[in-house]
Protein backbone atom coordinates (compact mmCIF):
# COMPACT_ATOMS: atom_id res chain seq x y z
CA UNK A 1 0.00 0.00 0.00
CA UNK A 2 2.83 2.13 0.92
CA UNK A 3 4.71 1.77 -2.77
CA UNK A 4 1.18 2.68 -4.70
CA UNK A 5 0.57 5.75 -2.61
CA UNK A 6 4.93 6.74 -3.26
CA UNK A 7 4.16 5.52 -6.99
CA UNK A 8 0.84 7.80 -6.92
CA UNK A 9 2.61 10.88 -6.08
CA UNK A 10 4.99 10.68 -8.39
CA UNK A 11 3.32 10.02 -11.18
CA UNK A 12 0.99 12.94 -10.15
CA UNK A 13 4.22 15.72 -9.83
CA UNK A 14 5.28 14.56 -13.12
CA UNK A 15 1.98 15.15 -15.02
CA UNK A 16 2.32 18.38 -12.83
CA UNK A 17 5.76 19.45 -14.07
CA UNK A 18 4.77 18.39 -17.62
CA UNK A 19 2.21 20.69 -17.82
CA UNK A 20 4.12 23.90 -16.06
CA UNK A 21 6.38 23.56 -18.82
CA UNK A 22 4.42 23.28 -21.14
CA UNK A 23 2.70 26.75 -20.76
CA UNK A 24 6.44 27.74 -20.43
CA UNK A 25 7.52 27.00 -23.68
CA UNK A 26 4.43 28.60 -25.26
CA UNK A 27 5.14 31.58 -22.97
CA UNK A 28 8.43 31.78 -24.46
CA UNK A 29 7.62 30.96 -28.20
CA UNK A 30 4.99 34.39 -28.13
CA UNK A 31 7.16 36.70 -26.07
CA UNK A 32 11.16 35.80 -27.27
CA UNK A 33 12.22 38.84 -25.78
CA UNK A 34 11.68 37.11 -22.49
CA UNK A 35 15.00 35.70 -21.64
CA UNK A 36 16.73 39.03 -23.10
CA UNK A 37 18.65 41.02 -20.80
CA UNK A 38 16.53 43.86 -20.07
CA UNK A 39 17.76 47.52 -19.90
CA UNK A 40 18.13 48.69 -16.61
CA UNK A 41 16.75 52.65 -15.73
CA UNK A 42 19.86 54.67 -15.72
CA UNK A 43 20.70 56.67 -12.63
CA UNK A 44 20.60 60.88 -13.03
CA UNK A 45 22.04 63.29 -11.05
CA UNK A 46 19.45 65.74 -9.41
CA UNK A 47 19.39 69.10 -10.51
CA UNK A 48 17.88 71.33 -8.86
CA UNK A 49 18.32 75.78 -8.12
CA UNK A 50 18.68 74.85 -4.57
CA UNK A 51 21.95 73.97 -3.04
CA UNK A 52 20.13 71.30 -1.38
CA UNK A 53 19.11 68.14 -3.03
CA UNK A 54 16.89 66.21 -0.94
CA UNK A 55 13.08 67.96 -1.59
CA UNK A 56 12.62 68.69 2.48
CA UNK A 57 15.52 70.74 2.15
CA UNK A 58 14.90 72.20 -1.57
CA UNK A 59 11.58 73.23 -0.35
CA UNK A 60 13.09 74.94 2.79
CA UNK A 61 15.36 76.88 0.79
CA UNK A 62 12.80 77.83 -2.28
CA UNK A 63 12.21 80.89 -1.33
CA UNK A 64 16.15 81.95 -0.86
CA UNK A 65 15.17 83.95 2.39
CA UNK A 66 18.78 84.81 3.76
CA UNK A 67 18.69 87.92 5.06
CA UNK A 68 20.76 90.51 4.07
CA UNK A 69 21.04 93.88 5.76
CA UNK A 70 22.02 96.67 3.61
CA UNK A 71 24.56 99.76 4.60
CA UNK A 72 23.41 102.86 5.58
CA UNK A 73 21.81 104.43 2.45
CA UNK A 74 24.00 107.85 2.94
CA UNK A 75 27.27 105.58 2.54
CA UNK A 76 26.32 103.14 -0.27
CA UNK A 77 27.51 104.83 -3.24
CA UNK A 78 30.79 105.17 -2.04
CA UNK A 79 33.40 103.68 -4.44
CA UNK A 80 35.77 101.77 -2.56
CA UNK A 81 38.00 99.32 -4.31
CA UNK A 82 37.91 98.17 -8.12
CA UNK A 83 35.43 100.32 -9.23
CA UNK A 84 32.56 99.19 -6.78
CA UNK A 85 30.95 100.87 -4.40
CA UNK A 86 30.73 100.35 -1.04
CA UNK A 87 27.23 98.91 -1.68
CA UNK A 88 28.82 96.50 -4.23
CA UNK A 89 31.86 95.81 -2.33
CA UNK A 90 29.88 94.50 0.80
CA UNK A 91 27.56 91.92 -1.01
CA UNK A 92 30.90 90.50 -2.44
CA UNK A 93 32.45 90.37 0.97
CA UNK A 94 29.56 89.14 2.23
CA UNK A 95 29.07 86.19 -0.50
CA UNK A 96 32.90 85.25 -0.25
CA UNK A 97 32.74 84.55 3.77
CA UNK A 98 29.58 82.77 3.03
CA UNK A 99 31.06 80.94 -0.17
CA UNK A 100 33.99 79.54 1.82
CA UNK A 101 32.67 77.84 4.60
CA UNK A 102 29.98 76.37 2.39
CA UNK A 103 30.66 72.29 2.02
CA UNK A 104 31.44 71.25 -1.50
CA UNK A 105 31.59 67.56 -1.38
CA UNK A 106 30.09 65.09 0.62
CA UNK A 107 33.11 63.40 2.65
CA UNK A 108 30.97 60.25 4.58
CA UNK A 109 33.95 59.74 6.77
CA UNK A 110 36.98 61.71 7.91
CA UNK A 111 38.86 61.90 11.16
CA UNK A 112 40.74 64.65 13.04
CA UNK A 113 44.49 64.24 12.39
CA UNK A 114 46.26 66.39 15.40
CA UNK A 115 44.95 68.20 18.00
CA UNK A 116 41.57 68.43 18.17
CA UNK A 117 41.95 72.73 18.22
CA UNK A 118 44.80 74.22 16.56
CA UNK A 119 47.49 72.36 15.29
CA UNK A 120 44.84 69.78 13.93
CA UNK A 121 43.92 69.15 10.05
CA UNK A 122 40.66 67.15 8.71
CA UNK A 123 41.52 64.66 6.62
CA UNK A 124 38.92 62.65 4.65
CA UNK A 125 38.82 58.97 4.41
CA UNK A 126 36.25 58.26 1.57
CA UNK A 127 37.93 55.82 -1.51
CA UNK A 128 39.72 57.67 -3.14
CA UNK A 129 40.73 59.55 -1.13
CA UNK A 130 41.46 57.01 1.97
CA UNK A 131 44.75 56.76 3.09
CA UNK A 132 46.73 53.85 2.22
CA UNK A 133 49.11 52.73 4.59
CA UNK A 134 52.80 52.40 3.41
CA UNK A 135 51.49 54.14 0.21
CA UNK A 136 50.36 57.40 1.44
CA UNK A 137 52.75 60.71 1.07
CA UNK A 138 52.34 63.69 2.72
CA UNK A 139 53.67 67.13 2.80
CA UNK A 140 53.22 69.67 5.86
CA UNK A 141 54.41 72.90 5.48
CA UNK A 142 53.87 75.17 8.71
CA UNK A 143 55.15 73.10 11.81
CA UNK A 144 56.06 76.01 14.88
CA UNK A 145 55.67 73.72 17.77
CA UNK A 146 53.08 71.44 17.38
CA UNK A 147 53.94 68.02 15.33
CA UNK A 148 50.97 66.19 16.38
CA UNK A 149 49.42 66.06 12.59
CA UNK A 150 52.45 65.16 11.48
CA UNK A 151 52.90 62.64 13.73
CA UNK A 152 49.56 61.03 13.52
CA UNK A 153 50.10 60.66 9.65
CA UNK A 154 53.31 59.12 10.31
CA UNK A 155 51.69 56.29 12.50
CA UNK A 156 49.20 55.93 9.48
CA UNK A 157 52.05 54.38 7.79
CA UNK A 158 52.49 57.41 5.93
CA UNK A 159 55.99 58.77 4.56
CA UNK A 160 55.16 62.52 5.80
CA UNK A 161 57.85 65.68 4.78
CA UNK A 162 57.55 68.39 6.73
CA UNK A 163 58.88 71.83 6.34
CA UNK A 164 59.27 74.99 8.24
CA UNK A 165 62.49 77.49 8.08
CA UNK A 166 61.18 79.66 10.97
CA UNK A 167 61.92 77.50 14.03
CA UNK A 168 65.83 77.16 13.69
CA UNK A 169 66.24 73.26 12.77
CA UNK A 170 68.50 71.83 9.48
CA UNK A 171 67.37 69.21 7.64
CA UNK A 172 67.54 66.06 9.25
CA UNK A 173 65.26 62.91 9.49
CA UNK A 174 63.19 63.24 12.86
CA UNK A 175 62.15 59.69 12.99
CA UNK A 176 61.12 56.78 10.88
CA UNK A 177 58.75 58.17 7.30
CA UNK A 178 59.42 61.78 9.02
CA UNK A 179 61.64 63.97 7.25
CA UNK A 180 62.18 67.90 8.52
CA UNK A 181 63.39 70.49 5.76
CA UNK A 182 64.28 74.15 6.51
CA UNK A 183 62.57 75.17 3.90
CA UNK A 184 59.22 77.35 3.08
CA UNK A 185 56.83 77.12 0.20
CA UNK A 186 56.04 79.86 -2.00
CA UNK A 187 54.79 80.99 -5.86
CA UNK A 188 58.45 81.02 -6.48
CA UNK A 189 61.85 79.34 -6.13
CA UNK A 190 64.03 82.32 -3.82
CA UNK A 191 64.47 84.02 -0.58
CA UNK A 192 61.76 85.75 1.30
CA UNK A 193 63.62 86.07 4.86
CA UNK A 194 64.28 82.55 5.26
CA UNK A 195 64.52 79.75 1.27
CA UNK A 196 61.22 78.97 -0.15
CA UNK A 197 60.42 76.76 -3.29
CA UNK A 198 57.34 76.20 -5.76
CA UNK A 199 55.65 72.77 -4.94
CA UNK A 200 56.61 71.68 -8.22
CA UNK A 201 60.91 72.42 -7.22
CA UNK A 202 60.15 70.62 -4.63
CA UNK A 203 58.23 67.54 -5.77
CA UNK A 204 61.54 67.25 -8.18
CA UNK A 205 64.08 68.05 -5.31
CA UNK A 206 62.88 65.13 -3.64
CA UNK A 207 61.99 63.19 -6.54
CA UNK A 208 58.32 62.91 -6.10
CA UNK A 209 57.40 64.08 -9.66
CA UNK A 210 55.72 60.50 -10.59
CA UNK A 211 54.07 60.37 -6.87
CA UNK A 212 50.42 61.91 -5.49
CA UNK A 213 50.28 64.09 -2.91
CA UNK A 214 47.49 62.24 -0.28
CA UNK A 215 47.64 65.29 1.85
CA UNK A 216 49.03 68.49 1.22
CA UNK A 217 48.87 70.96 4.34
CA UNK A 218 49.68 74.32 4.92
CA UNK A 219 49.83 77.28 7.41
CA UNK A 220 52.33 79.62 6.16
CA UNK A 221 51.30 83.45 6.93
CA UNK A 222 49.68 84.47 3.74
CA UNK A 223 52.49 83.17 1.25
CA UNK A 224 49.42 80.96 0.64
CA UNK A 225 47.91 82.85 -2.07
CA UNK A 226 51.28 82.93 -4.14
CA UNK A 227 51.72 79.37 -3.40
CA UNK A 228 47.93 77.97 -4.56
CA UNK A 229 48.77 80.28 -7.75
CA UNK A 230 51.19 79.50 -8.78
CA UNK A 231 50.77 75.19 -8.04
CA UNK A 232 47.50 76.07 -10.62
CA UNK A 233 49.55 77.62 -13.51
CA UNK A 234 51.68 75.07 -13.20
CA UNK A 235 49.73 72.68 -12.79
CA UNK A 236 51.55 70.71 -9.91
CA UNK A 237 48.15 71.05 -7.79
CA UNK A 238 46.69 68.33 -10.23
CA UNK A 239 49.10 65.76 -7.94
CA UNK A 240 47.18 66.26 -4.96
CA UNK A 241 44.39 64.60 -3.83
CA UNK A 242 43.61 66.37 -0.38
CA UNK A 243 44.47 70.01 0.36
CA UNK A 244 44.19 71.95 3.99
CA UNK A 245 45.46 75.43 3.95
CA UNK A 246 44.96 78.50 6.56
CA UNK A 247 43.61 80.79 4.87
CA UNK A 248 44.62 84.63 6.14
CA UNK A 249 43.63 87.95 5.58
CA UNK A 250 46.01 90.64 6.29
CA UNK A 251 44.88 92.99 9.09
CA UNK A 252 45.97 95.95 7.18
CA UNK A 253 44.44 94.43 4.03
CA UNK A 254 41.70 97.65 2.79
CA UNK A 255 39.70 95.06 1.23
CA UNK A 256 38.37 91.19 2.72
CA UNK A 257 38.91 89.47 -0.22
CA UNK A 258 41.10 91.32 -3.04
CA UNK A 259 40.14 90.46 -6.62
CA UNK A 260 43.32 88.41 -6.86
CA UNK A 261 42.03 86.11 -3.98
CA UNK A 262 38.34 85.63 -5.36
CA UNK A 263 40.15 84.64 -8.42
CA UNK A 264 42.10 81.75 -6.71
CA UNK A 265 39.16 80.26 -4.95
CA UNK A 266 37.34 80.20 -8.48
CA UNK A 267 40.58 78.43 -10.21
CA UNK A 268 40.67 76.14 -7.31
CA UNK A 269 36.80 75.23 -7.96
CA UNK A 270 37.55 74.98 -11.50
CA UNK A 271 40.68 72.76 -11.24
CA UNK A 272 38.84 70.19 -9.24
CA UNK A 273 38.99 71.19 -5.84
CA UNK A 274 35.51 71.48 -3.68
CA UNK A 275 35.34 72.23 0.14
CA UNK A 276 34.93 69.74 2.43
CA UNK A 277 34.94 70.86 5.57
CA UNK A 278 35.99 74.48 7.04
CA UNK A 279 36.50 75.95 10.47
CA UNK A 280 37.44 79.36 12.08
CA UNK A 281 39.92 79.87 14.71
CA UNK A 282 37.89 81.54 17.41
CA UNK A 283 40.68 83.60 19.46
CA UNK A 284 40.47 87.33 20.20
CA UNK A 285 43.46 87.65 17.49
CA UNK A 286 41.75 85.92 14.31
CA UNK A 287 38.84 88.05 14.82
CA UNK A 288 38.77 91.90 13.42
CA UNK A 289 36.07 93.93 11.55
CA UNK A 290 36.18 94.91 8.04
CA UNK A 291 37.51 98.20 6.73
CA UNK A 292 35.10 98.85 4.43
CA UNK A 293 32.03 97.29 5.71
CA UNK A 294 32.28 96.86 9.92
CA UNK A 295 31.66 93.51 9.19
CA UNK A 296 33.24 91.15 11.84
CA UNK A 297 35.44 88.35 10.00
CA UNK A 298 37.80 85.70 10.83
CA UNK A 299 40.93 86.72 9.47
CA UNK A 300 42.19 82.97 9.61
CA UNK A 301 40.11 80.44 8.27
CA UNK A 302 41.04 76.79 7.82
CA UNK A 303 39.59 75.44 4.61
CA UNK A 304 39.96 71.73 3.24
CA UNK A 305 39.50 70.29 -0.13
CA UNK A 306 39.06 67.05 -2.45
CA UNK A 307 40.92 66.80 -5.80
CA UNK A 308 37.49 65.76 -7.81
CA UNK A 309 39.61 64.91 -10.62
CA UNK A 310 40.71 61.23 -8.48
CA UNK A 311 36.76 60.76 -7.89
CA UNK A 312 36.36 58.49 -10.93
CA UNK A 313 40.29 56.83 -10.86
CA UNK A 314 39.88 52.64 -10.19
CA UNK A 315 40.16 51.76 -6.61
Amino acid sequence: MRLNADFIAGVVAGIVLFLIFGELRTLLENNPTLLQRQPQPSIKAVKTKSRYTHPFFVELDKDNDFVYLQLPVDDRETTVYNGMTKKEYDILEMDYLRYIVTQQYDCRERVRAGNIDEGGWEVCLDPPFNIKRNQCLVYSFGIKDDWSYDDYMVKKGCEVHSFDPTIGKEDHQRKPRNFFHNLGLSGFDGVQGFPVKKLSTIMQMLGHTKRTIDFLKFDIELSEWSAIKTMIEDRSILKVKQMAAELHTPFNSRVIPTMEQMQLIKDLKNTGFKIFFSSYQFSPHCRKFSPQTKRLVHAFINIHFVNTNFVNEKR
